[in-house]
């Protein structure tokens, strides 16, 4: 294994326990506190995701790895970003919005012909 997947590794096995211990810490915790949590936790997930999939330089490794609560250094930049989850929420089901419209127009159209024969 070469430094760079040993550092690698070591920033996963971080990040990894500090998903861990947040969702500990929510298993402890009353539904609501749970319920008030669950985009913070869903983000958390896919940052792990994300950070999981990406390449990076040693320095950056070694840097990553010394931040103490990166996975909630991360969450508050994406709170505080331009783009957000419900923007493309929000793109997502009006694009599939106009899809279900399209094939409803389609049916009546191939319906209205059959029917006009």
């Amino acid at each position: 294994m070469d430094e760079n997947e040993y550092l690698k590794n070591n920033l996963l096995e971080k990040v990894e326990n500090e998903i861990n211990q947040y969702e500990e810490y929510l298993k402890e915790q009353p539904a609501n506190v749970i319920l008030e949590n669950s985009y913070q936790y869903t983000c958390k997930k896919e940052i792990v995701d994300y950070l999981n999939e990406k390449d990076y330089s040693n320095f950056e490794l070694k840097q990553l790895i010394k931040v103490d609560n990166l996975l909630d250094d991360f969450y508050a930049e994406w709170l505080h970003s331009d783009g957000n989850l419900r923007e493309s929420l929000e793109f997502v089901i009006d694009d599939e919005i106009d899809k279900i419209r399209d094939k409803a127009v389609e049916r009546a159209k191939s319906k209205n012909q059959m029917e006009a024969r």
